[in-house]
């Protein structure tokens, strides 16, 4: 009786293990990505990432993605550091960040630091699993940014 439902999931269903469980499902399921659709080979910015975790067989995942970005991030912060790197200036520097991280792979640049709110991530790119297919496609041509509506 699902067959007429379209379904809208959270960015954590974002992956090639659910795509392949889920094609059955009414007429489709919507996401917003949280990071660039890495299961759409025409969309740039995901080749460093895609590569690595091939190359140690890690499943592809929206979580895989922002766990890579959280790494690059913290070690680009403790490069930033002088001195010794100590629990103190390492909250220290993130505390104090004003310049925000960025990256291909989000729509919205990443900050830590002092600021209005801490939701840096504001972007998303929707994807869909059509019905009876495997492979998530991406559902637009950019990211929606919540300041598009601001």
């Amino acid at each position: 009786g699902m067959d007429d439902v379209t379904f809208l999931f959270a960015t954590s269903a974002y992956s090639t293990q659910f795509a392949e469980s889920a094609s059955f499902v009414g007429q489709g399921i919507y996401l917003p990505a949280e990071f660039t659709p890495f299961t759409d080979p025409s969309v740039p910015g995901n080749e460093e990432w895609t590569t690595l975790m091939e190359e140690y067989d890690v499943p592809l995942t929206s979580f895989g993605q922002g766990g890579y970005l959280a790494a690059n991030y913290f070690i680009e912060m403790l490069q930033s550091i002088e001195g010794d790197i100590t629990r103190e200036s390492v909250t220290a520097a993130f505390k104090e960040q004003e310049e925000p991280f960025e990256s291909t792979m989000t729509g919205s640049p990443w900050i830590l630091g002092p600021g209005e709110r801490h939701g840096s991530n504001t972007s998303g790119w929707p994807v869909v699993l059509e019905p009876g297919s495997n492979e998530w496609l991406s559902a637009a041509d950019d990211w929606i940014r919540v300041s598009d509506f601001e």
